[in-house]
């Protein structure tokens, strides 16, 4: 019985492979859950049965999804983050370091996200009926609650409100690609890091303040996405410019999540009273808008620095 139910446990992360995509399509609940679940699979399948056949389930999954569906699938309803598995697998078997493997897999989690959305960026960047859309949804709201008349009593005029609303959407619209790509970053990261720490052995498990960290090259992406910014606004280069304003706000909160990764370890050191530690984590709500600063400079100078000094 025992060997029964290994056989089957064995057999499980296959089975998602295949059947996972087709409910996903089928039954329109395609999500972050079964992205992660997914994922899951393909890091269980790949870390027994190698990157050739993790590669084989996963196109067949995909396939009966477009096959029972008659070809017709709306893509906007179809997620492709578990392919980002795939390339995790072949870098391990290649021999590439943790930091690299999840450096590759986090740039094409991103790239998978802005592809996901590209109706909406389109809708955002060529017109501007969907963000007066929602600057007429806003007034309405504030018709509603009263803030609108209470507004208008301390001398701030309807059309004040319209035009300020409007900025704000626009700025909003223009972080559409970057927010897309952090919440496919996000899910992927988070799906890696749970599989590392439920699956792999004890002696290998790590704190989710020793998991996070990537290599030194990875600090060329700030350098590409200022440079686009530049660049783009110097020569009115509107596409290269938001390039760069989005690769730049990515790299912030993936590097204010490596300094709050730094932070946490520190924390856990034997060599800081808890006097010293309640101090710090004091001090960093006092000070909150410095402390997200040092926090992402300190993100950053990590890539070079090592600063918990974690095996390469």
């Amino acid at each position: 019985m025992y060997v029964s139910d290994q056989k089957v446990a064995r057999n499980i992360p296959i089975f998602a492979l295949l059947v996972g995509p087709w409910l996903g399509v089928s039954q329109g609940i395609w999500g972050w859950v079964l992205d992660i679940a997914l994922l899951f699979a393909v890091f269980e399948v790949g870390r027994v049965r190698g990157f050739r056949w993790t590669t084989l389930l996963l196109t067949l999954g995909y396939g009966i999804a477009v096959i029972t569906a008659g070809g017709l699938i709306n893509f906007e309803n179809i997620g492709f983050l578990p392919w980002v598995g795939l390339l995790s697998v072949w870098g391990r078997e290649h021999s590439w370091s943790q930091k690299s493997n999840l450096f590759w897999c986090l740039v094409l989690s991103g790239i998978i996200g802005v592809f996901s959305i590209i109706p909406v960026i389109q809708q955002g960047f060529v017109g501007s009926e969907a963000i007066q859309k929602l600057v007429n949804t806003m007034l309405d709201q504030y018709r509603q609650t009263g803030l609108l008349a209470s507004l208008n009593q301390q001398g701030i005029s309807e059309t004040e409100i319209q035009a300020s609303l409007q900025q704000t959407f626009q700025l909003l619209f223009l972080f559409v690609p970057g927010f897309a790509a952090l919440g496919s970053i996000i899910e992927y990261s988070l799906a890696r890091y749970l599989f590392t720490r439920w699956f792999t052995p004890k002696v290998k498990r790590l704190p989710i303040s020793s998991f996070f960290r990537l290599p030194w090259y990875a600090l060329w992406g700030v350098n590409l996405g200022i440079a686009s910014y530049l660049i783009g606004d110097q020569w009115s280069w509107t596409i290269l410019r938001i390039f760069g304003m989005n690769l730049m706000f990515i790299y912030a909160v993936i590097a204010f999540g490596i300094g709050c990764s730094i932070f946490l370890y520190n924390l856990r050191s034997p060599l800081l009273s808890g006097f010293i530690k309640a101090v710090l984590i004091l001090m960093s709500f006092l000070y909150f808008q410095v402390t997200i600063i040092s926090l992402i400079l300190l993100g950053l100078f990590d890539l070079v620095l090592n600063f918990r000094r974690l095996p390469e």
